[in-house]
C-alpha cells in the first residue's frame, strides 16, 4: 500500500512539474514574441521617420535625432539608433543632393564665339572651332555643344574676305540663343583662338572641367581618368633640387587652384617648374596657403592666362566627393598617381586602406588622416590618392617603415583652402 501511495505522489509531482514547464514555456514564448513585436514597432517608427519621410525632412532641414530618441528610447539603446540614423541621414542627403535642381527658364549659353582672323585654308573653319573653342551649355540640358548650328552666310575658307557667321543653339524647351561674328579670311593674318575669363567661367559653371567618376570600381580606368588633373612640381638650381606632386582642385576664369602639402611647397615656391599632363611646362613663383601648423594640406593658384588655350581646355578638376569616407572600408584598394615623378615617368601604385581614422605622431589630435600600406616610393608627398572609381580619397603626407603605414591627409578641408584663396 505504501508503495502505491508513493507512486501516486511521484506521478502527481511529475504532472505538476510538466504543467509548470508548460506554463513557463508559454510565458517565455510570449516574452519573446513581445520583444519581436516591440522591435518591429521600433523599426517601423524608424523607417517612417527616417527613411520614408527622410528626403522631405532633409530638404526642409528638419531631420532631428531628438525625434528618434523620444520615440524609441527605452526600446532599443539610443546609441544603436543614433549610429543607424546618422548613416541613413547621410545616405538620404546624398540622394537628395543628386536630384536635378529645377532650372530657371533661361536660354542656353554660347561660349567662345569671338571675331577673329583666319588664314586661307586653315583648320580653324567655323565648324572646326565647335567643340574645340566654341561650346554651348544649358542649366537644364547641360552640354549642348553637339546641337550648335552654323549659318555660314557664304563663308569660304579658300577665299579672302570678311564673312558674317552666325552660331545658334536651341534647348529642349525651344529656347534659342544666337551670336554673330566677323571672320576675316586672308594670308598670314591668323589669330589663334582664345577664350576670355568669362568664357572659362561659363565652361566651369557648365561642368566642362569636371569628369564623372566610374559607376563601379575599375583600376585600369580610374588611373587614366585623373591624369589630366595632376601636376608635377620641381625645382633645380645651384642651391637645391626638390620634387613633389600636386593636383588641380578648381578651374575658374582667372585662376587654376592647385593643392599639395606644406613640406613640398615651402622649399620650392620660387621658380618652380610645373608640368601638366600634356607635357606643357611653366616656370613661375607663387604664394600658398596651409590649413594649420599641424594640418599640412595646402593650396596655391596660378593665372589661367599662363597656359595655352589647348592645354587649359584639356585640364580636369579632380573629383571630390564629400561622402567618400562613408563608402570606403578598411581593406579597400586605393591608387596613388604621381605625374612625371622625379621629372621622369609616371608612378601608379596600388595600396590597401588600413585605417579610416588614423593618428600619426607628426599630426595632432583633430587632424584627419587615413593610413594605407606603403606604396614603396619616397618623394611622393602631395600625390593624390584615389579610389577605384576615380574619386579623391587623400593626399600623401608621410610614411612610417617601422609600422608599414603610409599616411594621407583627408580632403574634408579642401574647400576651406579654396575659399581662403578666392578671397585674396
Amino acid at each position: 500500500m505504501d508503495n502505491f501511495d508513493e507512486e501516486k505522489r511521484i506521478r502527481s509531482l511529475n504532472k505538476k512539474l510538466f504543467v509548470a514547464i508548460g506554463v513557463l514555456s508559454v510565458l517565455l514564448t510570449l516574452l519573446l514574441e513581445g520583444f519581436i513585436v516591440l522591435t518591429a514597432f521600433a523599426g517601423f517608427i524608424f523607417y517612417r521617420e527616417f527613411v520614408y519621410s527622410a528626403p522631405e525632412a532633409v530638404e526642409n532641414n528638419a531631420v532631428s535625432y531628438d525625434k528618434v530618441q523620444k520615440t524609441i528610447q527605452g526600446i532599443i539603446p539610443y546609441e544603436i539608433i543614433y549610429g543607424a540614423a546618422s548613416r541613413a541621414e547621410r545616405a538620404v542627403r546624398r540622394e537628395v543632393e543628386k536630384r536635378p535642381k529645377p532650372a530657371p527658364n533661361e536660354a542656353p549659353k554660347l561660349i567662345g564665339v569671338h571675331s577673329m582672323n583666319i588664314n586661307v585654308d586653315s583648320e580653324y573653319s567655323p565648324y572646326g572651332l565647335i567643340g574645340r573653342y566654341i561650346f554651348a551649355y544649358d542649366d537644364y540640358d547641360g552640354n549642348l555643344t553637339y546641337a550648335i548650328e552654323v549659318d555660314l552666310n557664304g563663308f569660304d575658307i579658300s577665299t579672302p574676305g570678311s564673312y558674317n557667321v552666325t552660331y545658334s543653339v536651341t534647348d529642349s524647351e525651344g529656347l534659342e540663343t544666337s551670336e554673330s561674328v566677323i571672320y576675316t579670311v586672308g594670308f598670314n593674318i591668323f589669330d589663334k583662338p582664345v577664350l576670355t575669363a568669362s568664357d572659362v567661367d561659363a565652361l566651369s559653371e557648365g561642368g566642362y572641367f569636371r569628369y564623372e567618376p566610374l559607376p563601379e570600381n575599375n583600376y585600369d580606368y580610374a588611373a587614366p581618368l585623373i591624369r589630366p588633373s595632376l601636376v608635377s612640381l620641381s625645382v633645380s638650381d645651384a642651391s637645391h633640387t626638390a620634387y613633389g606632386s600636386a593636383f588641380i582642385y578648381k578651374i575658374t576664369g582667372d585662376y587654376i587652384y592647385i593643392a599639395s602639402v606644406d613640406h613640398v611647397l615651402r622649399p620650392m615656391h620660387t621658380d618652380v617648374l610645373l608640368a601638366f599632363h600634356d607635357e606643357t611646362e611653366l616656370k613661375l613663383s607663387f604664394e600658398f596657403e596651409t590649413l594649420s601648423v599641424l594640418n599640412e594640406l595646402s593650396m596655391f593658384k596660378i593665372s589661367t592666362a599662363y597656359l595655352p588655350t589647348d592645354t587649359l581646355l584639356s585640364l580636369k578638376e579632380i573629383y571630390v566627393d564629400e561622402y567618400i569616407y562613408d563608402d570606403l572600408r578598411n581593406g579597400d584598394t586605393l591608387i596613388t598617381y604621381a605625374l612625371y615623378w622625379d621629372r621622369n615617368y609616371d608612378v601608379i601604385k596600388r595600396s590597401k586602406l588600413l585605417e579610416l581614422d588614423e593618428r600619426h605622431s607628426t599630426y595632432g589630435a583633430g587632424v584627419d588622416v587615413i593610413s594605407t600600406t606603403i606604396t614603396g616610393f619616397e618623394g611622393m608627398s602631395g600625390t593624390a590618392t584615389i579610389d577605384e572609381k576615380g574619386r579623391l580619397a587623400g593626399v600623401i603626407c608621410a610614411y612610417d617603415d617601422t609600422v608599414g603605414k603610409e599616411y594621407h591627409l583627408k580632403i574634408t578641408e579642401l574647400d576651406s583652402l579654396y575659399q581662403l584663396l578666392r578671397s585674396e
